[in-house]
């Protein structure tokens, strides 16, 4: 099986765990295809009745910290997102990722 994302996956994940405790916060790193190339790419989801974009960006910058890259996040208009809930991750001039700040918990 060839992934094109790593979001489905971990959104799958917390779908089969809802009678779980909350906060659920998970990662995973690993291979996907786009336009029949490989590459890795890094994903994280938390569900949590505080959870919020500060979360996710606060989350994001202490990765790219470490990576020791320089980014700035923009408005995004990636429309698998709700409008005002998602912002671009950009590194040196190219969208690298997306933070997003989904619907309430289940």
């Amino acid at each position: 099986m060839v992934r094109t994302d790593l979001l489905p996956l971990l959104l799958e994940f917390l779908a089969l765990n809802r009678h779980r405790e909350l906060p659920q916060r998970l990662f995973t790193a690993g291979d996907v295809v786009d336009s029949c190339l490989t590459h890795q790419q890094a994903a994280g989801v938390s569900t949590h009745p505080d959870a919020d974009f500060s979360e996710a960006y606060a989350t994001a910058d202490a990765v790219l910290h470490e990576l020791s890259l320089d980014y700035r996040a923009e408005e995004s208009a990636d429309p698998a997102f709700i409008e005002g809930r998602r912002a671009d991750v950009i590194v040196a001039g190219r969208k690298i990722g997306v933070l997003v700040r989904s619907i309430q918990p289940y």
